[in-house]
């Protein structure tokens, strides 16, 4: 395998990749003792690269992993489209898949997230709440909760069960004032949804 050259692009596509030619085995093989296949598994693991690398490479570098130089006109459209803008604006949109909702309470504890917090997020409002989100707040949380575990597997209906066939993902994340913790932004997505997700967000990159 050759060594990247630029890090915030080229491993977001490589992650890509695995999940193109690996998703059929992983999809297609049933582990008994964790409930079934470890799709979602899988794509959590495979999304922490693809966000993570522009996040720390082009959004919010550090001095010993800024890549920004190496390649301007793509720092200066990831800079146009990671902003205080609509998140529904993007081109990495996807209508109808996330869901969004704001918890006025630091308290909210990802290991049991609280029914009133989940039926929000079933409820018609949460999908217009998302695309009005600002495309820096959903960019933040996405790579908080990948960066920090802050994520939680929901089944079919939206429910946090243990050990229940895992159909959706829950990202939980600080919201910060002043450094303190004052509230939680909250997203979801359908685990099929944040794959397509996956699909137009490298397309995005690689363009």
């Amino acid at each position: 395998m050759g060594s990247p050259y630029f890090y915030a692009i080229e491993m977001p596509i490589r992650a890509h990749q695995l999940v193109t030619d690996l998703w059929p085995c992983v999809e297609g093989r049933d582990y008994k003792e964790y409930g079934g296949p470890l799709a979602t598994t899988f794509l959590v693991a495979m999304a922490g690269p693809m966000i993570n690398f522009p996040y720390e490479r082009l959004y919010r570098p550090n001095d010993n992993k800024d890549e920004r130089e190496i390649h301007l006109k793509t720092t200066d459209d990831f800079d146009g489209m990671i902003r205080p803008a609509a998140f529904g604006g993007t081109p990495f949109f996807l209508g109808g898949a996330w869901r969004y909702t704001y918890v006025d309470n630091p308290d909210v504890s990802v290991l049991a997230i609280p029914p009133h917090v989940l039926a929000e997020l079933a409820a018609p409002e949460a999908q217009p709440a998302a695309a009005k989100v600002d495309t820096e707040t959903w960019f933040n949380c996405l790579r908080h909760c990948l960066a920090h575990s802050t994520i939680a597997y929901l089944d079919k209906d939206g429910l946090q069960i243990p050990k229940a066939p895992t159909e959706m993902i829950a990202f939980v994340s600080e919201h910060r004032v002043n450094k303190k913790h004052v509230g939680n932004h909250v997203f979801r997505i359908t685990r099929a949804d944040f794959r397509a997700f996956l699909d137009v967000w490298v397309e995005w990159l690689q363009s």
